[in-house]
């Protein structure tokens, strides 16, 4: 399949789902929500990079998931473009998305200065 549509199918999955995050900064708790919304996936796919096929306005509210999902517009029609490499990680990124968020991860900040010994 076309690397659009991946994203896109993987996108509409992510529709149905939110994820709470909870980050501690100067001995305070704040949460973060992340959820996704349909007409969120035209910018964040890179269809505003892609001028030299058409997309058939991407920027119609939510149109433009529903779209490459039916196949409307033509996915492999996007990979051919002269723009592919502008979106092509984009597209990457979302396609694994849900991976990502689903595994285990821990981030962590270390300040040189605040702390009495050295760490990285």
């Amino acid at each position: 399949m076309a690397l659009l549509y991946d994203a896109a199918v993987a996108w509409d999955k992510l529709l149905t789902v939110s994820y709470q995050f909870t980050y501690g900064k100067k001995r305070r708790l704040h949460d973060i929500s992340l959820s996704f919304q349909a007409d969120q996936f035209s910018h964040l796919s890179g269809a505003h990079y892609v001028r030299d096929v058409d997309l058939k306005n991407p920027y119609s509210k939510g149109e433009f998931l529903s779209m490459v999902l039916s196949g409307e517009i033509d996915a492999a029609a996007v990979e051919k473009s002269a723009d592919w490499e502008d979106i092509k990680g984009r597209l990457e990124g979302i396609v694994r998305l849900e991976s990502i968020l689903n595994g285990e991860f821990s981030l962590y900040l270390f300040r040189r200065e605040i702390l009495p010994f050295y760490s990285s």
